[in-house]
């Protein structure tokens, strides 16, 4: 059997984030994972809104998931958040967002990168696990339910 956790792991959980426009949320993903990534939270930001205007990371079903690959990044970083509010990221179906992922990898990390964000998707867009990521009331909830194998979202992953 494939060792998972060699692929995913959840670096920074967000729980019922209170901002309400993709610029909000993606400052605060970049300033929360710039330190682990070891570059400024400035190229993280930029590097996440480029990626925003060229292609919209809602995907529909209330899920956004968007991607980037940095140059000079220490390590892959993979972020979840829940929003308090709903948000428009345009979605191809219009629907607002409350799920957000987010994967961000060194530029050499190639399929690599491909695998965590295939993953994070296959994750994320499971009707039964969106709908309880959504009643969970904090960041340890959150990080409970994405790893609860009993819930059969890390095999189906």
């Amino acid at each position: 059997m494939e060792n998972f956790g060699q692929y995913l792991s959840f670096d920074l959980v967000f729980s019922r984030l209170k901002f309400v426009s993709v610029p909000q949320i993606f400052m605060h993903m970049a300033e929360a994972a710039a330190p682990v990534l070891e570059i400024g939270a400035d190229v993280v930001y930029q590097a996440l809104m480029a990626r925003e205007r060229a292609m919209p990371s809602g995907v529909g079903g209330g899920l956004a998931l968007s991607d980037i690959k940095i140059p000079g990044s220490a390590k892959p970083v993979v972020i979840v958040a829940t929003l308090k509010h709903d948000v428009d990221f345009n979605a191809l179906d219009s629907q607002p967002v409350r799920v957000m992922g987010l994967v961000i990898s060194p530029e050499r990390d190639g399929p690599y990168h491909l695998r965590r964000l295939s993953r994070v998707s296959r994750l994320l867009k499971d009707n039964a696990l969106h709908e309880k990521l959504l009643g969970a009331d904090d960041e340890a909830a959150v990080r409970s339910l994405l790893m609860d194998s009993g819930g059969g979202w890390l095999m189906a992953a």
